[in-house]
């Protein structure tokens, strides 16, 4: 996923269960999503105006798909090109979640952390229009690995406008530098103890040193949600004091913000070369990814009540 260099990588949390972490004394300060209708960058089609019009437009792209096979919308240039000129305005979004939309009307967008945080990876309805609700090529799009075709999807489109406003929200394309300057200001409380610095959690060095950290500490066994476990591990596995701290660092930033261990800073996920959509898509990157953080966020039920969201069924066109 994430700035125009370095890998692609996945949304990580779709369905996160994390473990406790250290709550901040002082909440930080209410940031505001940008949702202006202006965007400086040039879109294929026109973007829709509401929910409804959203589905409707799903249901046709569906019907492309079954006729014509896939087509994206961009290139992995058009891709990269979106990241480096910054800000998504967009004012819709959409968000792939596991389980069936009619049982899932009590979660969140995002898992909501004992620290109130309840960020979620997603993408803009732009980029994902030409996919319709198909989970096995949404799922290739957006570096999903071991799709599981008896697994119910759903898809969320979420219209930004109508996000309550008492909801305290920020979105952005997830490169390190965005990842660092937020990082910096939300989790200033649980870094400071650390000694550790955002800036130095987010870059393709450190993002190397944490992979080659979390495959060996899964090999022998560990959990990723428990939190002691991951820090007596750093301190076994280098005696790099420093080290140490920053892949405990970062072991924060997963558990808060759901940036895993493929997390690699480029704000582009990454097709995953074994869907069988793979040759249709044809091209290394799949879609440019938002991350938005809220806290204490509404329920998806909540939501569609007020208009903000509209949850559908993800079917697969593709049989088994």
């Amino acid at each position: 996923t994430r700035g125009a260099r370095g890998k692609g990588a996945s949304f990580d949390d779709l369905e996160t269960v994390d473990a406790p972490a250290p709550q901040a004394p002082v909440p930080p300060p209410v940031h505001k999503v940008n949702t202006d209708s202006a965007n400086n960058i040039k879109k294929k089609n026109a973007p829709p105006v509401s929910l409804t019009e959203a589905v409707d437009r799903l249901k046709k792209a569906r019907e492309n798909i079954k006729k014509n096979g896939y087509s994206g919308k961009y290139t992995d240039s058009d891709l990269i090109d979106i990241v480096n000129k910054g800000e998504l305005n967009d004012r819709f979004y959409f968000r792939l979640i596991f389980g069936s939309a009619d049982t899932i009307g009590n979660n969140s967008l995002g898992f909501t952390r004992p620290s109130g945080r309840a960020p979620y990876w997603a993408t803009t309805f732009d980029m994902a229009e030409n996919a319709d609700s198909d989970p096995e090529l949404l799922a290739g799009l957006f570096g999903i690995k071991d799709f599981d075709p008896d697994q119910p999807f759903s898809i969320a489109i979420i219209d930004m406008e109508k996000m309550p406003p008492q909801t305290e929200r920020e979105s952005f394309i997830p490169t390190y530098e965005n990842m660092a300057s937020f990082g910096n200001r939300e989790l200033h409380e649980e870094l400071q103890i650390l000694g550790a610095d955002m800036n130095d959690l987010m870059s393709e060095e450190m993002s190397e040193k944490y992979r080659r950290f979390v495959k060996s500490y899964t090999d022998a066994g560990g959990n990723i949600y428990d939190k002691s476990s991951v820090y007596k591990y750093s301190k076994k596995y280098t005696s790099d004091e420093a080290l140490q701290k920053n892949l405990q660092a970062r072991h924060i930033v997963q558990i808060e913000f759901g940036a895993n261990p493929i997390f690699s800073g480029n704000g582009l996920t990454k097709v995953t070369p074994e869907s069988r959509y793979a040759k249709e898509i044809g091209q290394e990157y799949g879609v440019v990814e938002t991350f938005t953080f809220e806290r204490d966020p509404l329920s998806l039920a909540e939501l569609e009540k007020n208009g903000a969201a509209k949850i559908i069924p993800a079917k697969p066109i593709k049989g088994k």
